[in-house]
């Protein structure tokens, strides 16, 4: 029940957090053989955080709490950590696994990564109202490593003042994968999806009964920083990549 919680807002395994961030940590440390289930308070504000560090697999219940500031996202295979202290360090490991990410019903979210590994990452959004974004890149030395993402009925709002999201980039992925965004929408960002495979692997993607309102606008705050590549879709494949697109019953709106 929500009087549990007291002026914590996160429960984990026995624990009350007073954060997302903190709850994180304490999944990390705990080295969970099995998923970590987390459930946020019903509508709380469930802090500000920046890269908090996720290596296992975990399903987020938000119960419509919400990540109000900081880059919001849930960071994956960027950084070396320590389990026994849930800092980084260089004496620590990147990802060591595949793992799989399921949220749900978690508002103003974001993952983020550069990946160092090859394992495979799932992620499962669903219900999550303006996402701050999604963005992994995997670099020239590094380009193993699938990074699976699905999306049902979410958000990307860059005209909300209080919850914005990301007005830049809503997903960006260079690996190979499977994409699929269904019943979700996008408004007044520059470049709703934007694909720019560089791996030798194959990417499937499928947009479904997706809305894009007034995205890539000319008049727009980002227009002269992504003049070259705006659009609502962009799916760009380099030399040696595969991307295969389907785009069912979506709406472009302006």
């Amino acid at each position: 029940p929500d009087s549990s919680f007291g002026d914590n807002t996160v429960y984990y395994n026995g624990t009350y957090y007073a954060t997302l961030s903190e709850a994180l940590k304490g999944v990390y440390m705990s080295e969970p053989k099995d998923t970590a289930e987390i459930y946020c308070k019903p509508g709380a504000d469930v802090g500000t955080m920046t890269h908090g560090h996720v290596a296992d697999d975990i399903i987020i219940y938000g119960n419509g709490a919400y990540v109000s500031a900081g880059e919001r996202d849930l960071e994956i295979d960027t950084y070396k950590y320590d389990r026994e202290t849930g800092q980084q360090s260089n004496a620590g490991s990147f990802l060591d696994k595949d793992i799989t990410v399921q949220v749900f019903d978690l508002n103003g979210i974001a993952a983020w990564g550069q990946r160092n590994t090859s394992n495979t990452i799932n992620l499962f959004f669903e219900n999550c109202q303006n996402m701050e974004r999604i963005y992994f890149t995997n670099t020239n030395t590094n380009k193993d490593g699938k990074i699976n993402i699905t999306l049902n009925n979410c958000s990307f709002d860059g005209s909300d003042e209080e919850l914005k999201s990301n007005v830049n980039t809503s997903v960006y992925s260079n690996a190979a994968g499977d994409i699929s965004i269904n019943n979700t929408t996008f408004k007044e960002i520059a470049v709703g999806l934007n694909i720019n495979h560089k791996s030798e692997g194959v990417q499937n993607i499928t947009l479904k009964d997706c809305v894009f309102e007034d995205c890539a606008l000319s008049d727009s705050l980002q227009a002269e920083s992504t003049k070259t590549y705006g659009a609502p879709v962009r799916v760009v494949a380099q030399d040696g990549a595969r991307t295969n697109l389907t785009i069912e019953n979506c709406k472009f709106i302006y």
